[in-house]
């Protein structure tokens, strides 16, 4: 029997909220609104024990000058999500959720062998975290009406994902 978790990847408003460090480069992120007001559901409904949400922790021009997100102890490190007290929370400090040790001896000590991935942003940290999941011998599951990118990069997500299914994924979203 699979044991499985619900994986919300970098809800955070840096990468959700216009004005924040994503959507200053980004103005138009109806996509990622539509898909915050998912995932809010999607908490409503779905046991806590389910759901594991990691957040980025980035230091300060981490991925270039002038661009700092997720800075712990800003207004753009706080989730976008409500309500999120009662669920298993870990920080990542790269891209891959495999980048936090406490993430993946939780995944071990559980013996989750499968994972749902939704969350921010498409094209970076929920690729990176389904090719490292893949790489460890995970079954990976991506819900594409879960996965927000900015308005301007969905055909970069499309190759994101069709990436991510060449490599192994599934892509498509189970009943959750």
């Amino acid at each position: 029997m699979l044991k499985d978790r619900i994986i919300i990847i970098d809800a955070q408003k840096d990468f959700t909220e216009p004005g924040f460090a994503y959507g200053q480069h980004h103005p138009l992120l109806k996509n990622i609104w539509t898909v915050v007001q998912k995932l809010n559901i999607l908490l409503e409904q779905t046991q806590p024990g389910r759901v594991i949400l990691v957040d980025s922790s980035y230091l300060p021009n981490q991925f270039g000058p002038g661009f700092s997100a997720c800075v712990r102890g800003t207004e753009g490190h706080q989730s976008s999500l409500g309500n999120i007290e009662v669920f298993r929370r870990f920080e990542k400090t790269n891209h891959s959720c495999f980048s936090s040790k406490d993430f993946s001896a939780h995944l071990q000590a559980t013996q989750i062998d499968r994972l749902m991935l939704c969350g921010f942003l498409t094209e970076y940290c929920v690729k990176a975290t389904a090719l490292d999941a893949l790489s460890r011998g995970f079954r990976v599951t991506v819900c594409p009406d879960l996965l927000g990118s900015a308005d301007d990069k969905q055909l970069i997500k499309e190759q994101a994902l069709a990436e991510m299914e060449q490599r192994g994924a599934t892509i498509q979203c189970p009943g959750y």
